[in-house]
């Protein structure tokens, strides 16, 4: 993927505006996973003989592999749920029943349901921002209603004033048109915002095709796949030097024309 840096000082001072991703920015989406399929072996027999790395590393590939279509509405949440289990008992050599598969997928989506947490900081950096008068807001691949629901069991909705869905917008990242929507609601320039997000496709090249200056959220010390000039933070605390970094950010980079797709990233 190649990228050319976008010419522009952004607004002095702090930004007007931060944008951040929900799912493994402010909420704990893989440490979920590892804890609900950890529970999961513990229950099953023939997915306790798989180690959990391996566990989670098919459980997240057939997730991809079936997310697509549990979006365009071919599939629905629990069928896709089910299916993703019984591949998974077929793959350890079990029977993949029908049965056993639909109830682990319904004692996962419980467990996960229940040990789902904030990645640590998180509230604490957005009641930083929004105590000073900043906009807080989530732009972010999924459905309205369940990442809603998300925030609030987090505790996290009373700090987000702006909730920019895929599935409100019509688009999803990197798509440039979602940040744009959210640009558009919060009555900011790019120059005045920061988007913060682990996914480099979505969040950092999405934000930049709309010149919006994005910081990677890197919690696992990945190798960046272009431009050692977009910053990063690898957790969202302490909280001056991560506030520090985000407003420091002044530049962006313009991507390639062809370096964005419409591939969705699955949750759950």
């Amino acid at each position: 993927m190649r990228a050319t840096l976008q010419r522009y000082r952004a607004a002095p001072g702090p930004p007007a505006a931060v944008f951040f991703d929900l799912d493994d920015t402010l909420f704990d989406h893989s440490g979920t996973v590892c804890r609900a399929l950890r529970a999961v072996r513990a229950r099953s027999p023939v997915l306790g003989r798989v180690p959990l790395g391996r566990l989670v590393a098919r459980y997240l590939g057939h997730l991809g592999d079936l997310y697509p279509r549990e979006l365009a509405g071919r599939l629905s949440a629990v069928d896709a749920r089910n299916e993703r289990f019984r591949r998974l008992l077929e793959e350890a050599g079990g029977r993949a029943s029908g049965t056993e598969a639909t109830e682990l997928a319904a004692f996962y989506r419980d467990t996960y349901q229940r040990s789902r947490r904030e990645v640590p900081g998180a509230s604490a950096l957005l009641a930083s921002y929004r105590k000073e008068g900043i906009q807080v807001g989530v732009i972010t691949n999924n459905r309205e209603q369940e990442q809603v629901e998300k925030l609030e069991y987090l505790g996290l909705a009373p700090f987000v004033e702006l909730l920019i869905t895929s599935e409100a917008a019509g688009v999803a990242k990197p798509d440039p048109r979602i940040f744009r929507v959210g640009l558009r609601r919060a009555r900011v320039t790019p120059a005045q915002a920061r988007m913060v997000g682990d996914s480099w496709e979505s969040d950092i090249v999405g934000a930049a095709s709309a010149g919006l200056p994005a910081v990677w959220f890197d919690r696992r010390s990945a190798e960046p796949p272009t431009t050692p000039r977009v910053p990063r933070i690898g957790g969202l605390s302490p909280l001056p030097t991560v506030r520090r970094r985000i407003a420091e950010w002044r530049g962006s980079y313009r991507p390639a024309a062809d370096s964005t797709s419409t591939r969705r990233r699955p949750k759950e």
